[in-house]
Formats: structure tokens, sequence, C-alpha cells
């Protein structure tokens, strides 16, 4: 229901925050590389956007779950 889906959103959206933290930290401990707060929002709300059209738009999910062979010959899988 609306709270298991609430808790994947929350999930996917953690995670996505854990990878722009740890993206952040990898770039910090490299001397050519700059950590940038601002880089850290957009990596989250570019990730927020992206969960939420992969949530809304039922054909940009159908595509993403859709075998590369299949895309290619023109087939978009049915949404189960």
């Amino acid at each position: 229901g609306d709270l298991k889906s609430a808790f994947r959103f929350a999930a996917a959206f953690a995670l996505t925050i854990a990878y722009g933290v740890a993206d952040e930290w990898i770039q910090y401990c490299n001397p050519h590389r700059v950590t940038d707060f601002y880089d850290w929002l957009a990596d989250g709300l570019g990730g927020a956007t992206g969960i939420y059209v992969y949530r809304s738009w039922t054909l940009y999910r159908r595509v993403l779950e859709t075998p590369i062979g299949s895309l290619l010959r023109g087939r978009i899988s049915r949404e189960s």
C-alpha cells in the first residue's frame, strides 16, 4: 500500500544521498578534485527527481524494466 511505497521512496532517496556523500568523500580524498556541497545537493535533487519520475511515469518505468534486446526490436515490456 501507500506506507510500503513511501518506505521504498525514502529508502531509495536515502541510498541516493548516501551515494552522493560517498562520492564527495572520494573527491575530498583526491587532491585533484574539489568537494562541493552544491554538487552533493544536485546529486540528491537529481536522485529525487529520477525516483519521482520512475514512480509516476508508467512508460518510463516500463522502458527501464525492458531488456535491451527487446527494446532494440521495438518491444516494451508490459507492466506487471
